[in-house]
Order: structure tokens, then sequence, then C-alpha cells
């Protein structure tokens, strides 16, 4: 290996470590910041904020995902397995969880008015759809058209 292979893999290595981080720490504050939230909400309700919690659950999905995806860029060029990390799905369901958890308590503190139901419904299954497509997407490594591809091409 040449110096500038080795510069280079160390380079891809502190990006790697950086976007663990960055992932790792987005999902704290936003893990902890949605279910304090639902903690609140479900003991002293407020549709204001139960409606900000319904809406800010996919947030850090769409962050791990963009952050896994960056790194995916990064660690292409080495001879890394991370990149089919198997607890992926697990992370995507319980933000899963989480918006079908804020549905629920929107459903069921809406008085007997059926079309709110439905709409509480909609946007709920909505939002577990842009979840797990989003989840879909961070799961798949993007390919930088400048980096050789697998055979070295």
């Amino acid at each position: 290996m040449c110096k500038h292979e080795e510069q280079n893999n160390k380079n891809n290595d502190k990006w790697i470590r950086h976007y663990d981080n960055l992932l790792w720490i987005v999902t704290t504050i936003f893990a902890t910041g949605i279910g304090g939230l639902l903690v609140h909400v479900h003991s002293n309700f407020n549709f204001l904020f139960a409606i900000f919690g319904l809406l800010i659950t996919p947030a850090p999905v769409y962050f791990a995902s963009d952050f896994r995806r960056l790194r995916f860029k990064h660690s292409y060029t080495q001879n890394d397995k991370s990149k089919h990390l198997p607890q992926w799905p697990a992370y995507v369901a319980i933000f899963v969880g989480l918006e079908i958890l804020w549905g629920y308590l929107l459903i069921s503190h809406t008085d007997n008015l059926s079309n709110l139901k439905c709409l509480w419904t909609g946007l709920t299954s909505l939002l577990i759809f842009s979840i797990i497509w989003i989840g879909y997407l961070g799961s798949k490594p993007t390919m930088d058209k400048n980096q050789p591809n697998k055979n070295g091409d």
C-alpha cells in the first residue's frame, strides 16, 4: 500500500468515526426529546404538542439515514463489513413504534368525530410509511460516480 492510500484510509476512518458519532448524538437528542414529550403529552394531553410529536418523529430516521449514506461513501473503498449493519431495521422499528403511539394518543383523545379520527389515522399511516421509506433508503449505500466499483473499474 502506498503512502497516499494509507493517508486516504486514515482520513476515511476519521470521517467514518465522525458520522458514527453524529448519528448517535442526533439519535440520542431526538429519542430523548420525543420520548419525554410523549410521556408529558400522555399525562397532560396537549393537542399541539401531540401534533408536533407526530410530525417530528420521522426526523431522526431521516438524519440517521443521511449520516449512514455519507458514512457508506467513505467506507466504500475499504473492506468494511459495517455497511450491512443488522440493527438498522430495529432502529427504524423503534421510530415506527413511536409514531404508532403518537397516532394512538391523538385518536384516543379525539371525541367521537369520525372525520378527525380518519385524519389522524391517515396522517399517522403516511408518516409511518415515510419512516419506512427513509429507513429503506438509509440501508442502501450510494456509490459516488468518481469512485471505483467493487471490481476496481
